[in-house]
Formats: structure tokens, sequence, C-alpha cells
């Protein structure tokens, strides 16, 4: 039995699409997502710091 496909790039798709409008939303916003940045940005830097010295950060 032959199987028929069609396929398509996605910039072509993206082409054939017809919008007027689009919304986009981000989760990451908001006075809960800021508290959780700043509790993790001593964690983040102290990781930085390491990479830059030993570039392991397996450890």
């Amino acid at each position: 039995m032959k199987s028929i496909t069609n396929s398509i790039t996605s910039s072509h798709y993206i082409q054939s699409l017809a919008f007027d409008q689009v919304e986009t939303y981000s989760l990451q916003r908001g006075e809960e997502y800021n508290a959780v940045i700043q509790m993790l940005k001593p964690e983040r830097n102290g990781l930085k710091v390491r990479k830059e010295k030993r570039n392991n950060l397996s450890h």
C-alpha cells in the first residue's frame, strides 16, 4: 500500500495564516515571579562565580 504525504515548511505555513491581531501571554510576571527571582538570585550568582573560576558546576 502506497502512502501519500504532503508536507509544508513552517515558514510557508506561517505565511499562509490570516489574522488581524496576535495576543501573547507571559506567565513570568507579577509579584510572585519577582519574589522567586529575588530568592534565586544569590544561588544564580554563586553558580556564575563557580563557573567563571572552575568552569565546573557538577559538584
